[in-house]
């Protein structure tokens, strides 16, 4: 199971049932008052485009590094607005939206806009160089196009009525807003580099070994960091993130249920459940006759 928590906390993370230090829980300011929190994630990055990420990882830093128009209220399905300073559905086909101005993209890449909402979102239903279409296309599969009206306004014209597309493309991984103007200058490298206007910047990637966030001194939204630098640890395996989180080598941890007592009957930890949605598949089969 995953879900995203709201990054008010300190960051979108995956979880089910997630332990963390005792210390602070319930007074964020005091939890806070620690400059480096170290986490862990279920695997190691891939893929930073939103547009072919790979998964859950992935969706945790574009949505700490990067805006979208809107977002999930904390612990919620319902959405509120992000870097839309407004955003209405005004009938089945058309969702217009005015983005808060001052949100710089990291970098120094300028100033977000209207031009660059309808280049994050169109790159989905555009086929890449390579002819082929992007692995999360289907998101905004019933986007026709966004029109851009001023600076920071613009429409989203719909194809066919979608109510998941706020669901799935506009609150979701799917719905980071990128440079336009820095990820044409990057390139293939928007794989591996992340340029956003959110409350993180993406400092340092080591594969295998660590991803280091730190706060966005430009960040002009309201979700201001609780810590100054996030360290998080690809550690797949289950068991051995809650050895690593016992020792005190992690902060942070997403657990199965089966450590729940290995974990509550330590005196320094406190462990949260939270409900989460994911996709689930159910199939029958059968041999074809002789």
């Amino acid at each position: 199971m995953s879900i995203i928590m709201n990054r008010r906390f300190f960051l979108q993370t995956a979880s089910g049932a997630i332990v963390l230090p005792i210390t602070g829980v319930g007074a964020l300011p005091a939890f806070a008052a620690r400059e480096q929190l170290v986490v862990r994630f279920e695997y190691d990055l891939s893929n930073l485009d939103p547009a072919n990420r790979t998964g859950s990882v992935e969706d945790n830093l574009l949505l700490a590094v990067c805006h979208n128009l809107a977002r999930f209220k904390p612990g919620k399905l319902e959405w509120e607005p992000d870097a839309a300073k407004s955003i209405n559905q005004v009938s089945e086909t058309e969702i217009d939206f005015e983005l808060n101005p001052g949100q710089m993209f990291q970098g120094g890449y300028g100033e977000m806009t209207a031009e660059d909402v309808k280049f994050s979102f169109e790159r989905f239903i555009k086929a890449g160089p390579d002819g082929k279409k992007a692995a999360y296309a289907d998101d905004f599969g019933a986007l026709d196009k966004v029109e851009v009206t001023g600076t920071y306004t613009g429409k989203l014209i719909l194809k066919n009525p979608a109510p998941a597309l706020w669901v799935i493309g506009i609150c979701d991984g799917s719905g980071a807003i990128l440079s336009k103007k820095a990820t044409e200058a990057l390139g293939d490298k928007i794989a591996t580099q992340l340029i956003g206007t959110g409350p993180f910047m993406m400092k340092e990637w080591k594969p295998k070994e660590q991803i280091v966030l730190e706060a966005n001194p430009e960040y002009a939204g309201r979700d201001k960091p609780f810590f100054k630098r996030i360290v998080a640890k690809p550690i797949t395996e289950p068991k051995t993130a809650v050895i690593s989180f016992l020792a005190k080598e992690l902060d942070f941890t997403e657990i199965e249920p089966t450590a729940l007592p290995q974990v509550e009957a330590d005196a320094d930890s406190k462990t949260i459940k939270l409900d989460g949605i994911d996709y689930t598949w159910s199939a029958s089969m059968s041999k074809s006759p002789p």
